[in-house]
Parts: C-alpha cells; sequence; structure tokens
C-alpha cells in the first residue's frame, strides 16, 4: 500500500494526506513541489500514460486506476483540502504565488513543456523540446519567467511574451529540497506502525505466543517483526524480554555451518529492538 504523508517535525505527529492504495508494478511517486502552503505531487508510470492506454492488457488492467489517478493533486497544508488536476505530466513545478504550475509531457519524438493557471482552469504547450531524453533541466524565475537548458544553455521563457531568450552561457543547476532517506528513518522512527496505518492483527491475526514463535527464526522481514514487538510489547515482562533475546541466542547456536554466524548477524537489529523495549520496562 502507497500513501502520502505529512510530518510536522515540530510536534512530531504524523499526517496521511492521501492513500493511493496498491497501484500496479512500474508506476512510481513522482517529484513533489511545495510553495508556501500548496504541495503538488502525483503518480504516474514509467512509461507515461499514454503509453498505458496504447498498451491493450494494461490499458483494460489499468483504466479504472488511469480514470482515477491521472493527473496532479494539490493539498493545502492550512485546510486540508485537495484538488486532483486531470492533465497528464510529470516533473510539475508550483509557482512562488502558487496560482501557476509548469510541467512536462513526452510526445513520441521529444518533450514537451506545459503551463497551467489554477484558477483559470487554463493549460496551455509553450514549447516543443525535440530530444530523445524525457528529462529537462527547468524551474520558475519569479512567477512570469521560466529557466530551461537547451543546448546546453540557459535559456528563459518569458510568460507574457512567449519569448525565448539566452540567459547564460552555462548549464542549468537544478536544485531540489530534500531530506536524506536515513536522517527521514531517524526522525521518524518512534512512530508506530499503528499511526503509519498499518495494524499486523488485520493480515496476520495471531496469539502473543505464535507471533514470538515467529521472532526467534526470524520469519518475515525487519518490519514484521518490529510490527510485532509493538503490538505485544506491553504485555512482555523484562522476564518474558530476557528469555526470547535467550531462545534467540540458542537458536543461532544450534544452527549449521554458515547459517550459524549469518543467523546472529540478521538477528542483530531484532535482538536491538527488544534490548530497547527491556530498557523501558
Amino acid at each position: 500500500n502507497t500513501s502520502f504523508y505529512r510530518f510536522d517535525t515540530l510536534n512530531m505527529k504524523l499526517n496521511k494526506i492521501f492513500d493511493f492504495n496498491n497501484f500496479p508494478s512500474g508506476f512510481r511517486l513522482g517529484e513533489i513541489s511545495y510553495q508556501n502552503n500548496l504541495v503538488l505531487f502525483n503518480i504516474r508510470p514509467a512509461s507515461g500514460w499514454a503509453w498505458e492506454s496504447n498498451d491493450s492488457i494494461k490499458a483494460k488492467r489499468n483504466k479504472k486506476f488511469k480514470d482515477k489517478y491521472t493527473g496532479f493533486f494539490i493539498y493545502n497544508i492550512e485546510n486540508e483540502d485537495i484538488k486532483h488536476l486531470k492533465y497528464d505530466g510529470y516533473s510539475a513545478q508550483l509557482s512562488a504565488d502558487e496560482s501557476q504550475i509548469i510541467y512536462l509531457m513526452k510526445d513520441s519524438i521529444g518533450v514537451e513543456l506545459w503551463h497551467y493557471n489554477i484558477s483559470e482552469k487554463e493549460s496551455k504547450l509553450l514549447k516543443k523540446f525535440e530530444q530523445d531524453s524525457r528529462y529537462l533541466r527547468f524551474r520558475w524565475s519569479g512567477n512570469e519567467q521560466i529557466l530551461f537548458e537547451e543546448e546546453n544553455k540557459q535559456k528563459l521563457f518569458n510568460l507574457q511574451t512567449n519569448e525565448v531568450s539566452i540567459y547564460s552561457e552555462e548549464k542549468l543547476s537544478v536544485k531540489k529540497t530534500e531530506i536524506s532517506l536515513s536522517k527521514l528513518k531517524k526522525i521518524t522512527s518512534n512512530i508506530t506502525f499503528k499511526e503509519w496505518g498499518f495494524d499486523v492483527k488485520e493480515h496476520w491475526l495471531k496469539t502473543n505466543k505464535e507471533y514470538i514463535n515467529d521472532i526467534i527464526p526470524l520469519n518475515g522481514n525487519i518490519n514484521y517483526r518490529k510490527a510485532i514487538i509493538e503490538e505485544v510489547g506491553s504485555d512482555l515482562s523484562e522476564k518474558d524480554i530476557k528469555k526470547i533475546i535467550e531462545e534467540m541466542g540458542k537458536y543461532g547456536d544450534n544452527l549449521e555451518g554458515y547459517r550459524s554466524p549469518q543467523y546472529k548477524t540478521f538477528s542483530q537489529e531484532t535482538i536491538d529492538l527488544l534490548k530497547n523495549l527491556l530498557k523501558s520496562k
């Protein structure tokens, strides 16, 4: 299941913005653009919606999904409202005044740069680029001009006059405001799976003993075992936790050949989770 979240780093609160459910293989979350109170996001197939529509097998399978998710979603942080703009495209960017969007579309021979006026609900083609790459370096320059890279130069497109001029002889540098995955994991490490919207009992309903029996041989992956520890942790005493860690040690020692050191390596993260739980008792 794929969901789009907002995380308040000041109050350490998680808020689910949108749920895409389980989308087909080959789809991905597009670039995220935000200005002040608006956040722009979307998902799309790697090959584009047009290709999905022309492929008879995929088109039939994904038609319902295509009708529901084609285009861009705009989330308002203040009132938590979501608008769906049903325009195909990718790499969308919001203008600083939050009133316009520029985005790319792929055709059979190149890339097209498009503009959308949010308040007037109007979309128009700005420029075609006959190039093989589906990627194009571009960004807003104020609210009326767009910087883009062409022929290894920076060029400026004026939305008022539709004129293009050379801005610089250098390549365009587009900086993305991103947070590293390691830092993201660190600041959200205390969020439980239930807060993310996943309840282990809804998918694997077992007794506490059965859950613990899954921990010792490392059944499932680390996220499954973490979800188990979150679920049964409050019911475990200090003695219970120490016993599980002890049983894991015995289990590893009884394995033959390379499986013993392999188990000890892969079990360490689960043991660390149990030791952290032990500290809270």
